[in-house]
């Protein structure tokens, strides 16, 4: 059985919840495990697009094996479908390399090189960005600020479409490279 303990939460009496975290990310727990999930709002047919290749390790560092990504998945379907959402799961097979130990670059014509503790450059097709951040330590969490996204680098502004993407893009490359992330869309930098 399901409920809604709180605006954005789904609560199973079989001992898991997910959380939706704005427009790209769930929070899903299970006991005394949790893990951020990348997600993205979507619209019809799919209300909600999940990247099952984010499902990787628990918070904790601890590794989530192929029948747990399973059982989660399963866990988080059950869960939308209870309130009415079609989500589509999202196998997306992304290549990440680290060729110096502050850039991340994808086989998909991105890169993320982090400057410092308060900003990372986002790079994609000749075109770049700065986007404020909060490196913390314990855990290894990046708060990215979305209000400081306000276009390229260039002067050319960006659509909701073009950040989300973005954001998406910049939540996978930090999971992969053991991050946890934040979407911080209400601080005002």
């Amino acid at each position: 059985m399901f409920k809604i303990p709180r605006v954005n939460v789904i609560e199973s009496d079989e001992g898991f919840s997910v959380e939706v975290l704005g427009r790209t990310g769930l929070r899903y727990i299970q006991q005394d495990k949790s893990l951020f999930i990348n997600s993205e709002l979507s619209v019809a047919p799919h209300d909600m697009m999940i990247f099952a290749n984010s499902i990787i390790k628990w918070d904790s560092g601890d590794p989530i094996d192929e029948k747990t990504k399973g059982t989660i998945i399963d866990n988080i379907l059950r869960a939308f479908a209870w309130q009415g959402v079609k989500p589509d799961v999202q196998c997306r097979n992304q290549i990440f390399s680290k060729p110096l130990p502050n850039i991340i670059e994808s086989d998909e014509g991105f890169a993320i090189e982090l400057l410092g503790q308060t900003q990372l450059k986002y790079t994609q097709n000749s075109k770049s960005m700065a986007i404020d951040i909060e490196k913390l330590t314990k855990p290894d969490t990046i708060i990215i600020k979305v209000k400081s996204i306000k276009g390229w680098d260039s002067g050319e502004p960006t659509d909701a479409i073009t950040e989300s993407l973005i954001l998406n893009n910049i939540g996978f490359a930090l999971h992969w490279d053991g991050f946890n992330v934040i979407i911080n869309v209400n601080e005002k930098i």
